[in-house]
C-alpha cells in the first residue's frame, strides 16, 4: 500500500519469484542463487582441461572473477583493455573459451584391442 492507502500491484521479477519459490523450499532460511550465462560455465569447464591455467587460477581467491578472467586472457595470449558491459564480457568468454579448445593439451592415446577372450 502507498500513503493514501491504495494496494499497489507490480510485477513480480524472476528473482524474486525464484527468492519466493527458495523460500518456500527451504522453509525460513534464504539461499542466494547466481544464473551464470552458458558462456561462464563453457569456459569455466574447459579450464578444467589445461593444467598449468589450473594452477595459475588456483593462485587467485574465489571472489576476483575479474582477474581470474583476465588470467585466462593472458594464457589465450588475449590483450584486454578498457571497461566491458555484461553483453561484453559474454562475448569476451565466449572468444576464450574459443582459444582454450584450441590450445588444449594434446594427449597421446594407445587403444589396445584383444580378441579372443
Amino acid at each position: 500500500m502507498d500513503i493514501s492507502g491504495k494496494l499497489i500491484v507490480t510485477k513480480e521479477t524472476e528473482e524474486e519469484q525464484l527468492r519466493r519459490e527458495v523460500k518456500n523450499l527451504t522453509g525460513t532460511r534464504w539461499v542466494h542463487v547466481n544464473i551464470f550465462p552458458q558462456s561462464f560455465i563453457n569456459l569455466n569447464l574447459e579450464c578444467a582441461n589445461h593444467p598449468v591455467l589450473m594452477e595459475r587460477l588456483a593462485n587467485h581467491p574465489m571472489g576476483e572473477w575479474e582477474v581470474k578472467l583476465a588470467e585466462i586472457a593472458n594464457y589465450c595470449q588475449v590483450i584486454l583493455d578498457g571497461q566491458y558491459m555484461p553483453e561484453d564480457i559474454e562475448n569476451i568468454c565466449n572468444i576464450l573459451y574459443k582459444k582454450l579448445i584450441l590450445k588444449r593439451p594434446k594427449t597421446d592415446a594407445i587403444i589396445v584391442i584383444r580378441s579372443g577372450m
